[in-house]
């Protein structure tokens, strides 16, 4: 059976058709743009605009955990405005929209030259708008901004917490737990929910960082949740340290306005090894003697996070890979504090990336004592902890009394 030239050119203009189609990010069914900040469909597009412009409450039968499909995108509310918000849909271009076509009384001069004028001007000040930094250390520090000032929206959806495995937290981040303002103001003591919803917050914050993390989102899938999985208590002690640092107060700090205090009587959780002492004297106290900033921060996170050491899941091509993201933000610190002090020679920055990556080494020591901590706690009954939480802090570690 021959085919003729005409069905190749049919076939080929079909393909095209195909490639040029993308897939709504909601339900999968075809999209032609992007809307309020995603790749959504008309349909997933009116429904998020309804729902935020009427201020809906919806309610989910089933735990959060109804699937979106194209077939069934109608069937629960909840969980496909709860899927509009993870994909990225923003509550606030669509408001912004509204408040701007509801403003939209422009008008031009009728002088034709008045005009020509006008436009002239408004060409200027477009061009006077700064562009978009595309330097990979600003871009890192933006990234880190920006998904700690995240916020969900204030709209109701009532959605049970369940009992999830880590692979379906990691891209369903909204079902661990909402996304409140970070407080780290350090005013009071920390409770025994502070602790576990401060855990839930920062597994969220963490999961938020890696989906805007362009190196980490190059990965394969399978790579991405092995890493996420076996560093995200090494981030979590990270950013405590960098919050406690800012917020100098007398232990961990924490986002909901909390502390987890170094005297042992103040303390909701036992801390059978008195890690909290250790991690202020070895952590804290350190990166404030060396006066680490904001840029080296989010730097030493970027490093850390690429380190695929004790990690059995891995294959030797893809531990290459992740040694070369790692080695790619270790230059970058290098050429920053090279930068940051103009008076520093070869030698004196070798020097300070030296004492940052002791830093990370003694991080993770501490990382390994918190976690036995966790499950000597969980062992003895003091904390019943979940499934995720098991997957993420437990797992590796053995209880130590």
């Amino acid at each position: 059976m021959s085919i003729r030239a005409a069905d190749i050119k049919l076939l080929t203009s079909s393909a095209e058709v195909m490639d040029n189609w993308k897939i709504c990010e909601i339900c999968g069914d075809r999209a032609n743009s992007r809307h309020y900040g995603a790749m959504a469909c008309n349909g997933c597009k009116a429904f998020f605009r309804r729902s935020i412009w009427n201020n809906r409450q919806y309610r989910c039968r089933f735990k959060g955990t109804c699937a979106m499909l194209k077939e069934l995108r109608t069937a629960c509310k909840a969980c496909r405005l709860k899927k509009c918000l993870d994909c990225g849909m923003d509550p606030r271009e669509l408001l912004g929209t509204r408040k701007a076509e509801a403003e939209k009384t422009l008008s031009l001069p009728e002088d034709p030259q008045n005009v020509a004028q006008h436009l002239k001007m408004a060409v200027c000040e477009i061009k006077r708008q700064p562009m978009p930094h595309c330097d990979p250390i600003d871009l890192l520090t933006q990234i880190d901004r920006f998904i700690t000032a995240r916020v969900d929206p204030s709209i109701q959806i009532f959605v049970e917490q369940p009992d999830i495995p880590f692979q379906i937290a990691f891209r369903n981040p909204s079902l661990i737990i909402r996304r409140t303002q970070i407080n780290c103001a350090a005013e009071r003591i920390a409770s025994a929910n502070d602790i576990l919803d401060e855990c839930r917050r920062m597994l969220v914050l963490y999961i938020d960082w890696l989906h805007s993390f362009d190196d980490f989102q190059s990965l394969p899938a399978a790579v991405q949740i092995a890493l996420a999985k076996a560093r995200f208590s090494n981030f979590m002690w990270l950013v405590c340290a960098w919050r406690t640092y800012r917020a100098g107060c007398p232990g961990v700090c924490n986002s909901r306005g909390s502390y987890f205090p170094c005297n042992p009587q103040q303390r909701c959780l036992p801390d059978l090894k008195d890690i909290t002492s250790l991690f202020m004297k070895v952590i804290v106290e350190e990166v404030k003697r060396i006066d680490l900033d904001e840029t080296e921060f989010c730097l030493l996170k970027a490093i850390d996070l690429f380190n695929y050491e004790a990690i059995d899941e891995l294959e030797e091509c893809e531990k290459m890979i992740i040694g070369k993201k790692c080695d790619k933000y270790i230059k970058l610190l290098y050429e920053y504090i090279l930068n940051r002090f103009k008076h520093f020679n070869e030698l004196d920055v070798a020097l300070r990336v030296g004492k940052l990556m002791q830093l990370l080494v003694e991080n993770a020591r501490i990382t390994l004592m918190g976690n036995s901590n966790i499950a000597a706690l969980d062992a003895m009954g003091v904390v019943e902890l979940d499934q995720l939480n098991c997957e993420v802090f437990v797992k590796e570690a053995s209880p130590t009394f």
